[in-house]
């Protein structure tokens, strides 16, 4: 189908859109469809994948459109998230923690009661449970029955059918039936994904909680030593999880055996499939060690993980240009472009693209919105945008700016040895008007 003409508006200010699309500030979405209108919050604070937020509302388009309007809030919602993660991985919500404690605390919704979910969400907490649990049961139902039979489904709520009328008909079970298979299903990933000890839900304390506070308050007062004590007791006993490794990998990165923190990181990761957390730990410590390769790839696998981070996207980036490495820089380059377009080190980023494609215009017109942001909102900037900034400079036949960055970026502690490089080698040139 073709869903005709949209109009798409795009606001600079969160407040703006909110009063444009509810009438009030402080909505706290970033995107609405009203059929074939939508409205967003555009990427200009680096809060959001806005590639992620159009195709997640162009979902919604179309689930509107074959149903005339009538499709329930948690067949939309779940399925715009399923479609998103469909077109990329990493647009899908890190929601396996979330709903793994919903399910400790016996809130979760049963798949004929998701619409209340939405309606009857007392806290934000709640409402990101709803999102989180159509999503899944968007998951669970394209997986095993596939699209077509859920574009039938849109089509027969046109009619005015219930959702239990319409999974009879068309996926051949009762409600009840597809609710017991996809509760199955979705514990059973919810098990592989989410595993290990998690600390208690309120009012139910245990000894493993008591010794993982105490830790907490080793670590408030900086007695490093014993915390990574208290910490070993708890992942070598009957409290082995999550938290815990994050923890004693912290630790053990303020002091002289960082190294060591590298397992408990890998353990974390084991435990929470879905966190970018333990992989970005991880990239410090090849950063650290000034291992340039083996940061990248723990960047990347951050990255494909979670597409809405803009931090490791910058870093990526860098090391991409350093280590001439253009396959890494078009990937990074991919999801700094979605989520702050107009960041200097995306700018720069840009910038360096166009000398090379030859279009020095263009170059030096990028290069200089990139250097003028830098001035205005960061001062001498990070290390990591000032390095892209002078080699873009430099590609743009701006040799003067290109040294004056390169001595600011220099002077900045633990560049990566190509970094260094880089930056010696424009500082020893000639500048020449």
């Amino acid at each position: 189908m073709h869903a005709g003409p949209l109009r798409i508006e795009v606001f600079a200010d969160p407040d703006d859109f909110s009063v444009r699309t509810i009438g009030v500030p402080s909505l706290g979405a970033v995107g609405v469809c009203f059929g074939n209108l939508i409205t967003s919050v555009g990427p200009y604070a680096g809060t959001h994948n806005f590639h992620q937020v159009l195709w997640h509302e162009l979902a919604h388009v179309y689930a509107v459109k074959l149903s005339r309007g009538r499709v329930p809030r948690w067949f939309t919602e779940g399925l715009s998230e399923w479609e998103s993660e469909l077109a990329d991985p990493s647009w899908a919500r890190e929601s396996a923690e979330l709903l793994a404690q919903a399910r400790r605390e016996g809130r979760l919704r049963k798949l004929g009661e998701l619409d209340l979910a939405f309606l009857r969400a007392q806290s934000p907490v709640m409402m990101e449970v709803a999102y989180a649990t159509a999503a899944w049961a968007m998951r669970y139902l394209g997986e095993t029955y596939g699209l077509p039979k859920l574009m039938l489904v849109l089509k027969g709520y046109a009619t005015g059918a219930t959702s239990e009328a319409l999974f009879q008909q068309h996926l051949g079970k009762p409600m009840p039936t597809v609710e017991a298979e996809f509760d199955a299903w979705m514990h059973a990933r919810l098990d592989r994904t989410i595993s290990g000890w998690q600390p208690s839900p309120k009012g139910k304390i245990e000894a493993r909680d008591r010794t993982l506070h105490k830790a907490i308050e080793e670590i408030k007062q900086k007695d490093y030593t014993t915390a990574a004590r208290t910490l070993q007791e708890l992942v070598q006993g009957p409290g082995d999880g999550f938290r815990p490794r994050m923890l004693l990998a912290e630790v053990l990165l303020q002091g002289p055996q960082w190294k060591s923190a590298g397992p408990h990181l890998e353990k974390a990761r084991s435990f929470n499939r879905e966190s970018i957390e333990p992989v970005i730990r991880l990239a410090e410590l090849a950063r650290r060690a000034g291992d340039v390769t083996a940061e990248k790839q723990r960047l990347r696998e951050g990255l494909e993980l979670d597409g809405m981070s803009f931090d490791p996207a910058a870093r990526l980036t860098m090391l991409a240009v350093v280590s001439d490495d253009p396959k890494t820089l078009a990937y990074a380059q991919d999801r700094a472009v979605a989520i702050a377009p107009l960041h200097p080190i995306t700018l720069a980023a840009q910038a360096l693209a166009a000398a090379k494609a030859g279009d020095k215009p263009r170059a030096v017109a990028l290069s200089k919105r990139a250097l003028k942001s830098v001035d205005e909102s960061e001062g001498r900037g990070p290390a990591d945008t000032l390095v892209v900034l002078a080699l873009a400079s430099e590609a743009a036949g701006e040799l003067t700016t290109a040294k004056i960055l390169a001595t600011r970026a220099a002077a900045e502690k633990g560049l990566p040895t190509p970094a260094k490089q880089a930056m010696a080698r424009i500082t020893a040139s000639t500048a020449t008007p």
